[in-house]
């Protein structure tokens, strides 16, 4: 029996038809199956249709399934694929998104892309919103400067190269009227869209922008230097150090930023700097080593007033600590003066209940040691302040809660008075006192807190 035309090709054609003609949505019946082979010019009979496709299942380490689907509009599909679609959508993602590759070629690479899925989802990769307003390169010649430093980086040898830039008539012109860079390549790194070659050359690990790089040459018969410069190099450090991939000093900064900030911070030197939280409980300090450049302050410039470099630390801090004191004296004049305010507004303006008037109570109020015991109560009342934390912003966030402690405070600062009169063997305190005490300095306390806040 003759033997029927394409049959040698036709498992690998079958193969081609399912994974770009079918889908869970898109079957194909056996007789479907049929016509495609025809149009490809394989013949083929339904029963031998049958056999391929178990044959096509049961290959060893398959990384695809054929699954029939039964029942009205039913058929053969192929589930999997070398990529999932949604693995297929980011690499169509990352092509649109690289500035480095033309126009053209995001086209071609994506289309190619296509071929690894049925051609009804291959509709759902042309995502061309992202190209809306990015700037793409127009050099195609990018994508073979690229493979060229990856078979220089795997042989370990050293390129050569012109360095250009942009000139006004947007034209790329070689730096140094075209003189030849000879370095000595280590890694390409991905940075803001663009391409950058790690090398070693004049004795330390600098950087190049790929698409600025013409005629790049593979130097045979040369060692690439810089091992040991490079066995000690940290990309992520020297990329976090940067700003737009320009070089300038090493310096440790130290940012001054609002607490909104700390994800800005943290996106851009990670979680290692240390975020330290201001007295005034509404910024914090962040210090890092970073390249200064004109970029870094122009990157600081976007956060407004958010963020700035801290050269007046030490002074802000010493600002804040006599300001502490400041609010620390004038608590406790306040609490002094509502003690006294109280003496004299009981035994001036309230009414005397007892007979014979206000008695050995007026005695313990004219008593030297009650004034003593007063002051000393102030001061204590201000010690506990400082230790609960009412002048350090940091702690307590919020006039209510800071209010709140110092009405709990007063409260026991009564107590600590009664102790002191009664260590002072001054026993005839007047009740009127010690109630109007409270009142007048806690109202005293909070008004400040209300009106310096």
């Amino acid at each position: 029996m003759p033997r029927k035309e394409g049959q040698k090709r036709k498992l690998l054609v079958l193969l081609e038809i399912l994974a770009r003609e079918t889908d869970e949505k898109h079957p194909l019946s056996v007789p479907q199956l049929v016509e495609e082979l025809q149009e490809h010019g394989v013949v083929a009979e339904r029963k031998s249709v049958y056999d391929d496709l178990n044959t096509l299942n049961n290959l060893p380490d398959s990384k695809y399934e054929i699954v029939q689907q039964r029942g009205r509009g039913g058929g053969y599909y192929m589930t999997e694929t070398p990529f999932e679609l949604a693995e297929l959508k980011l690499l169509v993602d990352a092509v649109y998104a690289s500035k480095f590759i033309t126009a053209r070629k995001s086209k071609i690479l994506i289309d190619k892309l296509g071929q690894f899925t049925s051609k009804y989802r291959q509709a759902e990769l042309d995502r061309k919103v992202l190209v809306s307003g990015r700037i793409k390169s127009t050099d195609e010649k990018i994508l073979y400067t690229v493979d060229a430093l990856h078979t220089a980086i795997t042989a370990g040898q050293q390129v050569q190269f012109k360095y250009c830039d942009w000139n006004l008539q947007k034209r790329m012109t070689p730096r140094h009227d075209g003189q030849l860079y000879r370095v000595s390549p280590w890694v390409l790194v991905w940075e803001n869209g663009n391409y950058y070659l790690i090398a070693y050359t004049e004795g330390r690990l600098k950087h190049y922008r790929v698409d600025k790089m013409q005629n790049v040459h593979q130097l045979p018969d040369t060692t690439r230097e810089g091992a040991e410069e490079y066995a000690n190099f940290d990309v992520n450090v020297y990329m976090q150090q940067m700003f737009g991939m320009f070089n300038g000093p090493l310096k440790r900064v130290t940012l001054l930023c609002e607490n909104r900030f700390a994800g800005a911070m943290i996106d851009r030197f990670g979680t290692g700097p240390i975020l330290t939280p201001c007295p005034d409980g509404e910024h914090f300090t962040m210090t890092a080593e970073i390249q200064v450049s004109p970029q870094f302050f122009g990157w600081v410039a976007g956060f407004g007033t958010g963020v700035v470099v801290s050269r007046r630390l030490p002074l802000l801090e010493k600002n804040q600590r006599f300001k502490s004191l400041l609010f620390v004296l004038l608590d406790a004049a306040l609490l002094f003066v509502g003690f006294l305010l109280a003496n004299y507004i009981r035994f001036n303006y309230v009414r005397y209940f007892e007979p014979g008037g206000a008695g050995p109570a007026l005695a313990v109020a004219q008593d030297p040691r009650n004034i003593i015991a007063g002051l000393a109560t102030s001061l204590v009342l201000v010690l506990i302040y400082w230790v609960a934390g009412i002048y350090n912003n940091a702690r307590l966030h919020g006039l209510a809660e800071r209010c709140t402690k110092i009405a709990i405070i007063n409260a026991a600062g009564l107590l600590i008075f009664i102790g002191a009169l009664y260590l002072l063997h001054l026993d005839d305190y007047s009740r009127i006192v010690l109630a109007l005490f409270y009142i007048l300095s806690t109202a005293a306390v909070v008004f400040e807190r209300m009106v310096l806040r």
